[in-house]
């Protein structure tokens, strides 16, 4: 077969199949610089997660998710840091919450699939902070 001008990546696909993927690689997020601000979830990054993934989450409720989740994991000796567990996780969040819960869930989906903020362990039992994270914010 000679080179018709189609790419071959994507050859057997339909186009829609192509604009899927080249808007993927726009989206991707790079490492976070080491400030303040890049901790928090803004708003632009919040939109760019697929609705599918985000489900009913809110962006305020994301945030809290986040630094229920880093505040946890950081707050062990660095030496000795290990995933934190759901059941660890559910104790820090507020009454009535669960860790592993269909809105925790959501939450961690987009912290770890779209945002790379975290990595989960385990079938989803034991969660850790990506390594380019664990160092963005002071106390």
């Amino acid at each position: 077969m000679g080179s018709s001008g189609i790419n071959a990546e994507y050859m057997g696909r339909g186009p829609k199949a192509k604009r899927r993927a080249v808007q993927k690689k726009d989206t991707a997020d790079k490492s976070p610089p080491a400030n303040e601000a890049s901790f928090e979830i803004t708003e632009d990054q919040f939109n760019a997660i697929p609705k599918m993934t985000r489900g009913r989450t809110k962006l305020e409720d994301l945030n809290a998710f986040w630094k229920i989740i880093y505040d946890v994991y950081m707050s062990q000796p660095d030496g000795e840091r290990e995933p934190i567990t759901a059941k660890d996780l559910s104790a820090k969040l507020p009454r009535g919450a669960s860790a592993s819960s269909g809105k925790s869930r959501n939450m961690v989906n987009c912290l770890r699939n779209s945002l790379k903020r975290i990595k989960v362990f385990g079938g989803g039992k034991t969660f850790e902070v990506a390594e380019p994270y664990r160092n963005t914010r002071s106390g």
